[in-house]
């Protein structure tokens, strides 16, 4: 489960940064948005 929680954070960093920042902020999680932060 760790794994697939890891690829699928993964995956949304990839398509957070295709988003424009805000368009990826409204859609996404609090979680994703500090990890894209990080």
């Amino acid at each position: 489960i760790k794994a697939k929680r890891h690829n699928i954070k993964v995956k949304n960093k990839v398509i957070l940064l295709k988003k424009p920042l805000y368009v990826s902020i409204i859609k996404t999680p609090k979680i994703n948005g500090t990890t894209l932060t990080n």
